[in-house]
C-alpha cells in the first residue's frame, strides 16, 4: 500500500445532488451522495505536505465520529475542510456506509491495521439527534 506520488496521498470527494418529483404525487425528493476515497493509512516513502494534510484531516475526522459515537453535541474542528465537506453526510439524518481497502502482504500489515481501527470507530457509531 506504499505509494509513490503525492497524489496518492490526498482524498477524493465526489458529491452526487439528486432531486427527483413523484409523478403521481408530485412530492419532490431530494438527496445527496458523498463518495469518498480518503488518504491516511498508507506509509509514505518521503512525508510531504500532501501526507502530512491528509493524516492531520483523517484524525480530525476520527475525532469527529468519537464524538458523535459518544453523543456529544459539539462538533471539533469544522473548519477542517474535509468535516465542512461532509457534514451533511455527517449530520443525524445522514447514512454512512464504509469500505476498508486491505493488503494481505505482510510487509502491509501495520497499514491495515490502521484502516481496520479507524473502520472499528466508525462502526460504534449510532448517530444522535444532534438539535
Amino acid at each position: 500500500m506504499s505509494c509513490g506520488p503525492p497524489s496518492c496521498h490526498t482524498h477524493a470527494i465526489v458529491i452526487f445532488r439528486v432531486a427527483l418529483t413523484d409523478p403521481s404525487t408530485q412530492q419532490k425528493l431530494n438527496g445527496t451522495l458523498f463518495f469518498g476515497d480518503l488518504a491516511g493509512s498508507e506509509v509514505p516513502k518521503k512525508e510531504t505536505q500532501f501526507t502530512r494534510k491528509a493524516h492531520t484531516s483523517l484524525g480530525r475526522l476520527s475525532d469527529v465520529l468519537d464524538t458523535l459515537a459518544n453523543g456529544r453535541r459539539t462538533i471539533p474542528h469544522k473548519q477542517e475542510q474535509l468535516i465542512y465537506i461532509l457534514q451533511e453526510a455527517l449530520s443525524p439524518s445522514g447514512k454512512m456506509l464504509l469500505f476498508v481497502a486491505l493488503s494481505p502482504a505482510s510487509t502491509d500489515l501495520e497499514e491495515s491495521r490502521k484502516s481496520l481501527d479507524f473502520a472499528a470507530k466508525t462502526g460504534k457509531l449510532v448517530k444522535k439527534d444532534m438539535n
